[in-house]
């Protein structure tokens, strides 16, 4: 470990040998501390098959490095399938897209194609995932910043419910309904 010009401290770590050559990967941080941290996530993440080249990480190969090491362990299946679903909405979007090449204008895109497609919802869901996702990308040295923090969830108003009336009781009490509808009804 060394201490760059600019005060912060890297560490090279050995990933092994490719095509008779050497493969190093570069961790840094601001305290020594940190750089272990760093250090000891790639090598686990590596020993467990997920560590990518960073230069060419996808947006889709992003989400799965981030549900498999951040989220597989720690929600129910439920959750994980949930979490996986809302996210393929936003690989089949912008999935091929570079990580490093991901600017707020692609995730302004995604948001503008929800809006057309009348499904906000979704947008406001993987939003917090994709701050997460990138918040990941961060810590692993995969980009230098988030650039999904600026952008807001789309806001849209949710149809308005009104209470049955009088008269709308009295025609459900007088319809003809088997017993099954009734108690589905008086339920």
């Amino acid at each position: 470990m060394k201490k760059r010009a600019d005060g912060r401290y890297q560490k090279r770590l050995s990933l092994g040998v490719k095509d008779g050559k050497r493969i190093y990967e570069y961790v840094y941080g601001r305290t020594i501390k940190e750089v272990n941290e760093k250090a000891a996530e790639i090598l686990s993440l590596r020993n467990r098959g997920v560590v990518l080249s960073r230069e060419s990480v996808t947006v889709e190969q992003l989400c799965r490095k981030w549900l498999k090491s951040e989220k597989e362990d720690s929600v129910k299946p439920q959750s994980l399938y949930i979490l996986t679903h809302r996210l393929d909405r936003l690989c089949q979007f912008m999935g091929d897209i570079k990580v490093r090449d991901l600017t707020a204008e692609h995730v302004e895109a995604f948001r503008e194609q929800m809006k057309a497609e009348n499904a906000p919802s979704v947008f406001n869901d993987v939003l917090p995932m994709l701050r997460s996702m990138l918040n990941y990308a961060v810590r692993c040295d995969i980009t230098a910043r988030n650039i999904s923090l600026g952008i807001k969830p789309i806001k849209y108003k949710q149809k308005q419910k009104r209470a049955l009336t009088a008269f709308d009781l009295l025609d459900i009490r007088d319809a003809e309904l088997d017993t099954w509808e009734r108690a589905f009804i008086d339920i």
